[in-house]
């Protein structure tokens, strides 16, 4: 997921690791990784860097970030929601905070 900033940098938040769609059972047939990493950019994109690691529980598999939205469909700031779950298939979907 890309996010334009109001100084015209970016930051992107993704899912990251080495989870792999090759596993057996349904939650594991689109991809995912252990971890949720957001990336920030210089003006225009440019020059990339880790920002912070966003994963709030080691040991989870993760897939399908999205942006929170309010009632009028704008982007709730500093909110992102993804779904984690164990290796034996129980999951959950939760929020990340401290996006800012």
């Amino acid at each position: 997921m890309l996010a334009r900033q109001a100084d015209g940098a970016f930051s992107a938040y993704l899912v990251a690791g080495d989870g792999e769609a090759a596993e057996a059972g349904e939650l594991n047939r689109c991809g995912w990784g252990e971890r949720v990493e957001r990336w920030v950019s210089g003006p225009g994109g440019r020059e990339w860097r880790s920002s912070v690691a966003l994963t709030p529980d080691d040991g989870l598999r993760y897939q399908n970030l999205k942006f929170v939205r309010d009632e009028s469909g704008a982007r709730v700031d500093g909110l992102l929601l993804g779904y984690g779950w164990r290796g034996d298939g129980g999951g959950t979907g939760f929020p990340f905070d401290g996006l800012a």
